[in-house]
């Protein structure tokens, strides 16, 4: 009997762990909350009125990003060694984020330079321990390389830019 007691006491206080320990998971803006370093890269795939592809890189971003909330909303903050920030508004689900899309200035390199273009740039990715995965999409309108009237217009065919970020303890 008391052999019964016992095994009976070591399984409820088993089970008893088991739900501290799940009730302790991190949800919503808790899962995101913090600091984090950041480095975002990529190409975009431009095409000209030939259709002809050329693909340039984006100039790489590195900073600090913050994912807060304010007033029910999450919002995640980017500022860079260069000293441009961002704010997105963003849903967040699980393990994935979803940021609003944002109009901002994004530099495009062109070989021995780089151009700055209006942009509009969106974004969605997961979190995984203490690194953040984002795939970016970026859109625009015409994009002229040269101040010239009669320079070639681009439009962007599409995008391959990730952002990683490491969250900061």
């Amino acid at each position: 009997m008391i052999k019964t007691f016992k095994s009976f006491v070591l399984a409820a206080l088993m089970l008893l762990g088991i739900i501290a320990v799940s009730s302790c998971k991190k949800e919503g803006i808790d899962f995101f909350r913090g600091s984090y370093g950041y480095v975002t890269s990529g190409i975009l795939t431009l095409k000209d009125t030939l259709d002809v592809l050329s693909d340039y890189q984006l100039v790489n971003e590195r900073g600090i990003m913050r994912i807060e909330e304010h007033r029910g909303q999450a919002v995640m903050t980017l500022s860079s060694v260069g000293g441009e920030a961002a704010v997105f508004d963003a849903e967040l689900e699980g393990d994935s984020i979803k940021l609003s899309p944002l109009k901002r200035m994004v530099s495009v390199s062109t070989g021995n330079a780089s151009r700055t273009f209006p942009m509009t740039v969106s974004g969605e990715g997961y979190k995984a321990g203490d690194m953040m995965v984002l795939k970016m999409y970026y859109e625009s309108d015409t994009l002229r390389f040269s101040s010239l009237v009669d320079a070639m217009p681009y439009v962007i065919e599409s995008c391959h830019v990730n952002c990683v970020a490491n969250y900061q303890k």
